[in-house]
């Protein structure tokens, strides 16, 4: 009886251990699907960057506010409390960008442009005061937090194009899909009213309904079992690295 009893957890775990690794695989492949979209999304973000490194006139003042809001509130923290905060906050990041990319792709985008703004800014105040080389003891912070950010855009990107794509490829045979996605993704700019109403003509559709939510689960397969570790990795560096410098 022991025994049926221990081969059974003992194939329990093997299962369990099968479908972790399976899921991490399954992200991995879905990942790969997606390196256009994480190429555009760090080409936006180094340019974006280093527009805020050369020109950083913009928004001055909101910018130091908002620093000095995120030192105030890391003030006084230990180093679990600042390695959970870091990451906490890295998360919410992430998860916007990959989850309001439902809205054409905008969100996420304006995620990336403002993040790159900022660090470009940073990056400029910083090696005034400090010289050049100051900028090296920036990157360990952005190593991982980086590449993580830029896959929670792209997934964000991914999904807003794939919902416009398959939305005006299904209803509009025979006309280029790609003409009509770049056109809805331009005309949304002028009319905001059009996501609701395509939003939900594609989930009562059941072809189209069906395709959004594999695309869905597939980017979530890729936050929880590479993005999230990228950011806890990321936050444990930088709160080592915040709190040791002091």
């Amino acid at each position: 009886m022991k025994k049926k009893t221990k081969k059974r957890a003992i194939e329990k775990r093997n299962l369990n251990g099968n479908t972790i690794n399976r899921n991490i695989k399954r992200g991995f492949l879905y990942l790969y699907s997606l390196r256009y979209y994480v190429l555009f999304s760090f080409l936006l973000f180094l340019f974006t960057g280093l527009f805020g490194y050369f020109y950083p006139y913009l928004f001055q003042e909101e910018i130091i506010k908002l620093i000095e809001q995120i030192v105030n509130q890391t003030k006084g923290l230990g180093l679990y409390e600042l390695i959970a905060f870091i990451i906490t906050n890295n998360a919410k990041s992430a998860f916007f960008g990959f989850i309001l990319g439902l809205v054409f792709a905008i969100v996420p985008i304006s995620i990336l442009v403002v993040n790159g703004y900022i660090v470009g800014f940073v990056a400029n105040k910083a090696s005034n005061s400090a010289g050049i080389l100051v900028l090296w003891r920036l990157l360990p912070h952005g190593i991982f937090e980086i590449p993580a950010i830029m896959i929670s855009v792209a997934l964000g990107i991914k999904l807003g194009i794939s919902l416009l794509y398959d939305f005006y490829g299904f209803y509009n045979k025979g006309i280029n899909k790609y003409l009509l996605c770049l056109l809805a993704i331009f005309s949304i700019i002028f009319v905001i009213v059009a996501f609701p109403m395509i939003f939900i003509i594609t989930l009562v559709n059941p072809v189209l309904r069906e395709k959004i939510f594999k695309n869905f689960k597939d980017s979530l397969f890729v936050f929880i079992f590479i993005v999230i570790p990228l950011l806890v990795i990321a936050g444990i560096i930088e709160g080592i690295l915040i709190t040791a410098i002091g």
